[in-house]
């Protein structure tokens, strides 16, 4: 089945492209080595200057066409030369642009600058789209890509290749600007989209209609006078076609993402403490801050912690690349306004916390040490707990509900999901079988089904989720039915109508029959998404990169409800059964 540019293609939109324009493209096996002949041995042509191949504001452009429909455009031009002030060396500029059609959606766009030595190599440059930027270097053995205030440098030898998504200009200068041997020939090719790098092979002749270049990554190009005038990529019925004459240079601009950063609200009656939280030993450090409201010193607070869902963010809710709020310091500043001493921190990879592997038992005891951080801080009345989970953080905090029940008077669940991760999986690949051929829906449905029983049973994950095997081996193993049965405190349960991402009546129904306590309280938020912020269209993931803020209505809600659960009279608590009946309902949100 051809895999669909458009929908490959939407990390473009949203940070850049994770993959490159050639990785999108399944290998297939490497090609039949040639025999080293004379015929082998010689080039097609040797090494070209940028000077010779374009004349300064030449626009390059090439339509990208999938199963016969027109899904986006690639342009490129050289706008001349400059001189690099740090080394005095003139460095040729070239710049891109990108113009992606999907359904549903705006046109996606991003853009790039790249700055090249006469060889061809690649000096520096950015890539951005409205949702994220991606900035590059080179020195003599390494190329450094800074992305979001993170750092990766790769390995760049003499000789490796680059390449940008859908920049079919990079692939023409990699071709035309370097010696192409006829024969068989291989490079290492890195990706400035974002992306490991990757082995690229290729076998070039002439032909009758030009140069052809037939490479491991599916691809069949046709060069005239070192020029691509078409790709095609026959497995994803791909195909890319110069435009000529070239249309005009595209008007539009890209400002770049946003540059999230944290202001406490005007006059904020608290005092914000960084803090770094005790682990156990071998635990990686840990850092946040707790928000202490104003007031006489020997006054004890009620305290509250906020979990988040997939702990990809930092002490403010702060996620991405691409640059995503997801409104958490709104509600940790309302609570704290509310007057609870709040403990908000950094997850692994976040902020001042180093990165780990991923691991829903390791994100379980960082929750863990926040309560137990917070729990001895002198202003804080440890008995007067409050928990708040966003997502999957829900389960968490009913976790530590249970472990702590003299501690937690109450936890809020926040779009929290009713049902455990099979269940969504499997509801999810009916929805996409639903829409395969007729003719293919039995051997997908069999194939899927067979992957699902593999990662129950911890038999192995598909490659691009290798990373976080640990992390889905773990969170398939929790069952929201039994969390809920486990606590004994109420619960907030709380469900934006316009979330995507769990199910507004179907979450909520299930979480209120699991609870045994009679003090369950739902609350619906009409044209509230997933973030709890106004919707006012379709809630997609796309719609989280536009600023919006929390919605003051469900703050009030939440904190109203907060300060009435920890004002009622102290009383000792007991776990509730821990006997938890086993059930079909293992799964998803």
């Amino acid at each position: 089945m051809p895999h669909d540019w458009r929908a490959i293609a939407g990390p473009l939109g949203l940070g850049l492209g994770l993959l490159s324009g050639t990785a999108c493209v399944p290998p297939p096996a490497a090609l039949e080595p040639t025999a080293p002949d004379a015929a082998t041995q010689a080039n097609l042509w040797e090494a070209g200057s940028v000077a010779s191949l374009y004349p300064v504001g030449e626009v390059r452009a090439w339509r990208f066409r999938q199963a016969g429909v027109d899904i986006g455009t690639s342009y490129g031009r050289y706008l001349g030369t400059e001189t690099d002030e740090s080394t005095g060396r003139v460095l040729h500029v070239f710049e891109t642009r990108i113009e992606l059609e999907v359904a549903d959606h705006d046109q996606l766009q991003s853009e790039s600058r790249i700055l090249l030595d006469a060889s061809g190599r690649l000096i520096r440059g950015v890539e951005r789209s409205d949702a994220a930027q991606l900035e590059f270097a080179s020195t003599a053995d390494t190329l450094t890509t800074t992305q979001g205030g993170r750092q990766e440098s790769l390995t760049y030898r003499p000789g490796d290749g680059f390449m940008g998504y859908m920049t079919t200009l990079h692939e023409e200068l990699m071709l035309a600007l370097s010696p192409l041997p006829s024969g068989e020939h291989e490079r290492r090719l890195l990706s400035i989209s974002g992306g490991l790098p990757r082995q690229w092979v290729a076998a070039a002749r002439r032909e009758r209609e030009g140069v052809v270049v037939e490479t491991n990554l599916g691809e069949r190009i046709v060069l005239k006078q070192r020029r691509i005038v078409e790709v095609d990529v026959e497995d994803d019925q791909l195909r890319i076609e110069a435009i000529t004459p070239a249309p005009p240079w595209p008007s539009w601009s890209i400002a770049g993402p946003r540059d999230l950063r944290y202001e406490p609200p005007p006059g904020a009656p608290f005092a914000i403490e960084p803090v770094e939280l005790p682990g156990r030993p071998g635990d990686a450090r840990l850092a946040g801050e707790i928000l202490v409201p104003n007031g006489d010193p020997s006054t004890k607070l009620p305290a509250a912690v906020l979990i988040s869902a997939a702990a990809l963010g930092d002490r403010h809710g702060f996620a991405g690349p691409p640059p995503i709020d997801l409104g958490h310091h709104e509600i940790t500043d309302a609570l704290a306004l509310a007057g609870f001493a709040v403990l908000r921190y950094d997850q692994p990879g976040f902020g001042d916390s180093p990165a780990r592997a991923a691991s829903w038992s390791a994100q379980l005891e960082d929750a863990r040490r926040a309560v137990r951080t917070l729990s001895v801080h002198p202003r804080v009345d440890p008995r007067r707990f409050i928990l708040v989970g966003h997502g999957e953080g829900g389960w968490k905090a009913l976790r530590l509900a249970a472990e702590y029940p003299d501690w937690v008077r109450g936890v809020a669940l926040l779009a929290t999901p009713g049902r455990g991760y099979l269940e969504l999986l499997r509801e999810r690949g009916d929805e996409l079988q639903a829409r395969l051929d007729p003719s293919a829906r039995a051997e997908a449905k069999a194939q899927y089904e067979r992957m699902l029983d593999d990662l129950a049973n911890q038999r192995g994950t598909p490659t691009q989720f290798a990373d976080q095997a640990q992390w889905l081996y773990e969170i398939l193993a929790e069952r929201p039915d039994q969390l809920v049965a486990a606590v004994s405190c109420p619960l907030w349960i709380a469900q934006g109508e316009q979330d995507f991402e769990t199910d507004p009546r179907t979450a909520t129904a299930r979480l209120l029959d699991a609870s045994a306590t009679g003090q369950a309280t739902v609350r619906r938020f009409a044209g509230l998404d997933h973030l709890f912020k106004l919707e006012p269209e379709t809630s997609t993931p796309a719609r989280y990169l536009t600023a919006r803020p929390v919605d003051t209505g469900f703050l009030a809600a939440l904190t109203t409800w907060a300060g009435s659960v920890v004002a009622r009279p102290i009383q000792k608590k007991t776990p509730a059964a821990r006997n938890l009946r086993t059930s079909d309902d293992s799964t998803s949100h």
